[in-house]
């Protein structure tokens, strides 16, 4: 007879072992919702830009142009400036140089003008052989050596210290700063010892020792003699007209250009009509 421990059924109960995953981060929702953010700020910037005045507009580009980290200087105005021009195509860029050409036209007219109307005046009746004309972004006073010093000399004669005193007054009314240059003709020395190089830079210099002894209040930054490399007259290096000292008057933002004037023969002043 079977026991009633046998009777029993054996019960398997299968229990399925769940493997829960580890945590996948969230760091995505982070980087798009920092995405989404700033593409609604840039939207929400080029909305208010689209809806504000020109006027506005206007001001508030001034504002960023002129803005400094620094304090008394240091502006990003001049590179705001640049890269505007650079995006404009230069167009910018060359209006300024265009005005700044004019600028410099009418200014080196104002001082011929000027200048010839003070040496007429005060010249009248003598032989000077002074002349005033523009010669690149200069004005140039030409003063003839013939009426100036003695022959193969650099001593001023009596009438050469006279023209040069007036005419060093005058340059010294206009208080701009000045270069002298000495000029001689074709014509050489017999000696080997002293030249027309030599005699150029002297005489240039003895202008700006009488400038100087006259206490006239002249802003000489450059004195040099050029022998017979910049003729006033060039087809004839012998002429004697050729011998002068010349005044360059810059102007303030460029250096005179040197250059050969060729056959112009400039006007002179302070001759009897």
């Amino acid at each position: 007879m079977v026991s009633s421990e046998q009777k029993k059924s054996i019960i398997i109960i299968k229990r399925p072992v769940v493997v829960v995953g580890g945590h996948h981060g969230g760091t995505w929702k982070v980087a798009y919702a920092d995405f989404v953010t700033a593409m609604m700020a840039f939207f929400l910037l080029m909305w208010l830009l689209n809806i504000s005045p020109v006027e506005k507009r206007k001001q508030i580009q001034d504002y960023f142009r002129t803005f400094s980290l620094i304090e008394g200087g240091g502006s990003f105005g001049s590179a705001a400036s640049d890269s505007l021009a650079a995006l404009d195509g230069g167009q910018n860029c060359d209006e300024q140089k265009r005005l700044m050409a004019a600028r410099d036209k009418e200014e080196l007219a104002l001082i011929e003008r000027d200048a010839k109307a003070s040496l007429n005046r005060r010249l009248t009746g003598l032989e000077a052989g002074v002349s005033v004309h523009i010669v690149g972004s200069a004005v140039r006073v030409e003063m003839l050596q013939q009426t100036l010093f003695e022959s193969g000399s650099a001593n001023l004669t009596p009438l050469g210290e006279k023209i040069v005193t007036v005419v060093g007054e005058e340059m010294a009314a206009l208080q701009r700063p000045l270069e002298l240059e000495g000029h001689s003709d074709g014509t050489r020395f017999g000696s080997v010892r002293y030249s027309n190089w030599d005699l150029s830079v002297d005489r240039a210099l003895s202008v700006r020792r009488a400038f100087e002894l006259n206490k006239l209040a002249l802003d000489v930054r450059r004195v040099s003699g050029l022998a017979d490399q910049m003729p006033l007259y060039a087809g004839d290096l012998t002429d004697p007209r050729n011998r002068r000292i010349t005044i360059v008057i810059p102007i303030a933002r460029k250096q005179p250009t040197q250059q050969v004037l060729g056959e112009r023969g400039p006007d002179s002043l302070g001759r009897n009509p």
